[in-house]
């Protein structure tokens, strides 16, 4: 089985005339899941590095919620090498729940789904681009709004996302298109991509997105966050790099106190 790879936006509507279905997310990782472990121990060096670096931030928190925790695997080895005690993952697959290897407490719901609910969690954790499989940015505010309103006042939250000016992943060339591709003509759509898995003969596809810094920096704010600190990872290596345009992007985000902010986040959730 080959690992998942991201086309170039106009290359989407040419796989859909050539027959390949698209399918939603969850439909997606349906059919992955008796792959997953395969799929994660290929990139286990990048993720590895996102789990450590989360695990130290927060040892001794108290809760955790996972926000599109697929076998909830790593976050278990989050929460135990942390401390933490108490956790949920929010995982719509049900074949992705099934290969959960121990006693996890799920929410079987998609993350614009989550439901009000009197919990709060000290820490929450949105991992592997999972923001990327969210179609349109306002279900992504949307469900950064609703972990807003599910963190305790000293909480913080864990993004990492794909970035599109990545050059190691992406090349050079495609980096620099892509940015002056943002810069002239810029849209919500630019960073949207298809991505493809190849079980046996038979490819699985679904929608993406590829971030840009200052695409997130509005999504944080505007769902009544500040981020804390960022991380910019090689995504072969899991290595910290120095240049945003040599890898993934890792945010710790805490909730603002700007009452404006908060305002719109609270906006969102309704």
């Amino acid at each position: 089985m080959q690992t998942k790879r991201e086309r170039r936006p106009e290359k989407v509507q040419e796989r859909i005339q050539q027959g390949t279905k698209i399918t939603d997310a969850v439909t997606a990782y349906e059919a992955l899941a008796p792959f997953y472990k395969s799929i994660s121990a290929a990139r286990s060096p990048y993720l590895e590095s996102v789990e450590k670096i989360i695990s130290t931030c927060v040892r001794g928190a108290g809760s955790l919620l996972d926000i599109g925790a697929g076998d909830a695997i790593r976050t278990c080895v989050i929460a135990e090498t942390a401390g933490i005690r108490h956790i949920v993952a929010v995982e719509p697959s049900a074949a992705m729940r099934a290969q959960c290897e121990k006693q996890v407490q799920f929410w079987k719901c998609k993350a614009t789904e989550i439901p009000e609910t009197g919990l709060k969690f000290d820490v929450i954790i949105c991992l592997w681009n999972v923001l990327g499989h969210i179609q349109t940015t306002e279900e992504r505010l949307l469900i950064l709004a609703k972990a807003r309103s599910l963190l305790t006042p000293d909480g913080v939250m864990f993004v990492d996302v794909n970035h599109r000016y990545n050059a190691v992943v992406h090349g050079w060339s495609r980096a620099l298109w892509n940015i002056l591709r943002d810069y002239f003509f810029w849209s919500d759509t630019n960073g949207d991509v298809v991505v493809s898995w190849k079980i046996g003969s038979r490819p699985v596809c679904t929608h993406g997105h590829l971030f840009t810094e200052k695409e997130l920096e509005v999504l944080f704010q505007s769902t009544g966050f500040t981020i804390k600190k960022k991380w910019v990872l090689n995504y072969r290596t899991g290595a910290v790099c120095k240049s945003s345009l040599q890898g993934s992007l890792l945010y710790q985000l805490e909730p603002s106190h700007d009452e404006g902010l908060r305002s719109k986040a609270e906006r969102w959730v309704g």
